[in-house]
């Protein structure tokens, strides 16, 4: 019995700092230890600042990042499967290419640089510095328009590991036959060939040793009266056939111009094995009376129930335009005619040089009006000849008329 007063004699404080005294200790030393656990985080590296991620089993690069956490790097394998990295690993040999200007004056020279980088440990050779560089009408396929081609030049060029090397050059805007191009989008493309010197510590060797690299750009080449920049929208529709095609906007700018179009045709039948949409799509424009052109680029996308949405890529339009005709022959498998012809009075604005505003009435106003064709008068001296003759050929009718009835009189 005494025992039992004595034990209820501690207060619930005393029994509260007994517990945190006791159970402290047990509580703190394994959080310890799992911070000093060399195998859950390298001390000699910080987590989490930006980094290479390498393979530890293969000793690859396979990113670029902060390194997960291990319920992170978990919920990644179990997504991406075990090895992925979110972060893109960099690579091992770039190459970028840009005019210095994205519109340049017509007959002004375009000055294209063009640049090579190497991310990793290896050096790169280049055969052929600078790089052959093709100028065309077409961003690819077998028939780009190929106006010009830059021929490289035959030094080659090391580019040792981590560094960069640059060049440039100069398109005079003539085309093959030294003639001055037509104004519009034109399509850059170079190509270099490397061999990379590999080495016994080489980490990542390129697939394809020796092989080539290819850059892509584009730049323009401005009318000189300027390009028209705003929206149109004609609304138009033509059906020919099953199928109906309704031109419902035309965005112009200084850098290029989108036709966008909503096209209705059949569904397909139900269990059909082809892929929705249009597998190709032929068409054409051309401006007043000028050459038909084709379009650079265009996509198709259908969203169900028959329905397309197909958009064109053209090049600017000049500021003193006024009509744009398109042409449409297929809509594939769907051949016919689809010919639109849309009213540019409504544009206000144009650009000249990089995008520079200004008002296209101002430009219209400067040219010359086409006054209708008139009937010049005939001049007297040449009305009484033609009268005189007229009257000769009439009496030597009348005569040989006469001649004839005294004929048959007698």
């Amino acid at each position: 019995m005494r025992a039992q007063e004595h034990r209820m004699r501690y207060s619930p404080g005393w029994l509260i700092l007994f517990g945190i005294l006791v159970l402290l200790p047990t509580i703190a030393v394994p959080v310890l230890a799992a911070q000093s656990d060399p195998e859950v985080a390298d001390t000699s590296q910080n987590v989490s600042t930006p980094h290479y991620i390498y393979d530890p089993k293969t000793g690859g690069l396979i990113g670029y990042g902060t390194t997960p956490s291990p319920e992170e790097q978990e919920i990644i394998d179990q997504i991406r499967g075990p090895g992925y990295s979110p972060f893109p690993a960099p690579t091992p040999l770039a190459m970028n290419m840009a005019p210095e200007q994205p519109v340049y004056a017509n007959g002004a020279p375009v000055k294209i640089t063009i640049s090579l980088s190497n991310a990793i440990a290896d050096s790169f050779t280049l055969s052929d510095f600078p790089p052959d560089l093709e100028i065309s009408i077409r961003p690819d396929g077998w028939n780009k328009g190929i106006v010009r081609t830059l021929l490289h030049g035959n030094a080659g060029r090391v580019l040792e590991a981590h560094t960069t090397t640059w060049t440039t050059l100069t398109w005079d805007q003539r085309n093959d036959q030294q003639v001055q191009v037509n104004p519009g989008v034109y399509y850059l493309t170079a190509r270099a060939n490397f061999n990379q010197d590999i080495t016994p510590d080489s980490t990542n060797v390129l697939n394809s040793n020796p092989g080539f690299i290819n850059a892509r750009s584009e730049v323009i080449v401005q009318y000189p009266q300027g390009a028209m920049t705003g929206t149109l929208y004609p609304n138009i529709s033509v059906t020919d056939g099953e199928v109906t095609a309704t031109l419902d906007s035309l965005e112009l700018s200084g850098n290029r111009g989108t036709v966008n179009m909503t096209v209705h045709a059949p569904k397909p039948a139900e269990g059909s094995l082809s892929a929705p949409g249009f597998s190709q799509v032929t068409a054409e424009y051309y401006i007043d009376n000028g050459t038909a052109q084709d379009f650079p680029d265009y996509s198709s996308l259908y969203t169900g129930n028959g329905v397309h949405h197909v958009k064109w890529q053209l090049a600017p339009v000049p500021c003193d335009a006024r009509k744009i005709h398109i042409a449409v022959t297929k809509f594939d498998p769907y051949r016919g005619h689809w010919n639109f012809t849309v009213d540019c009075a409504d544009i206000l604005y144009c650009t000249v040089d990089n995008n520079t505003p200004f008002f296209r009435q101002t430009m219209l106003d400067t040219l010359p009006v086409k006054k209708p064709a008139t009937i010049q008068p005939t001049p007297l001296p040449v009305i009484l000849a033609v009268a005189a003759l007229g009257c000769v050929g009439t009496r030597g009718i009348i005569r040989k008329i006469r001649y004839n009835y005294a004929e048959k009189d007698q």
